[in-house]
């Protein structure tokens, strides 16, 4: 599993969302892009979105009957991020399925609705959203992700990124995409219950191909 985290912080605070999954049966790739954490570099969205990139071809490039199929998920930035790579990705071998947690639909769409939050920003959501750059934005492409499973999950309660934002994700989404409403968890914070957790690893068990016993 390739696991893209959110834009706040580093690893070392979103490392709980996957931390659990090893003992699950899952191997996973974590990345900090760089910038962020102890990764050198400048932190700047197309150095996300390469890192991200570089990370899924080292996954392919590993023997895909040790490692078995490959599964992005992203968590917000991270899960808009994980969108826009798969679909645009040239190469889709090993992916076998993509899993969106909190995810905006658009980077001018959110950066919007973030202005109109502030009465001294609001007057300024418009003009100041047109400089925003939407070119990697994930509603714009993610119809291309079939026929590769999609699963897109956000909370009721998040305060960060709106839910209409996964209802928007949904209805551009060709099949197979799956939509979980999640009753009561906020930002990011559904794999923190062991019953969304139990959930998530039945929906991967019931979509991901069978590995052939080694």
């Amino acid at each position: 599993m390739l696991f893209l985290h959110g834009n706040a912080e580093n690893l070392s605070s979103h490392i709980r969302a996957v931390d659990w999954l090893p003992a699950a049966g899952y191997a996973v790739l974590a990345l900090d892009y760089r910038g962020y954490g102890r990764s050198e570099g400048g932190a700047t969205l197309a150095a996300a979105h390469e890192d991200a990139r570089t990370a899924l071809a080292h996954l392919q490039a590993q023997d895909a009957a040790s490692t078995g199929p490959l599964v992005v998920f992203g968590q917000s930035l991270g899960a808009a991020i994980a969108l826009q790579t798969v679909a645009t990705t040239g190469d889709r071998r090993g992916i076998a399925a993509v899993i969106a947690d909190s995810s905006f639909a658009s980077y001018r769409g959110i950066a919007r609705e973030k202005l109109a939050g502030f009465w001294p920003t609001w007057p300024l959501q418009v003009p100041l959203g047109w400089t925003i750059d939407d070119a990697r934005s994930p509603i714009a492409v993610i119809d291309r992700i079939a026929p590769i499973p999609l699963l897109i999950l956000h909370g009721d309660r998040d305060a960060v990124v709106p839910p209409h934002h996964a209802d928007d994700l949904a209805a551009k989404a060709r099949p197979p995409a799956t939509l979980w409403h999640l009753d009561g968890v906020r930002h990011i914070e559904a794999l923190r219950q062991p019953a969304l957790r139990a959930r998530l690893l039945a929906w991967l068990a019931g979509t991901l191909p069978e590995t052939p016993a080694r």
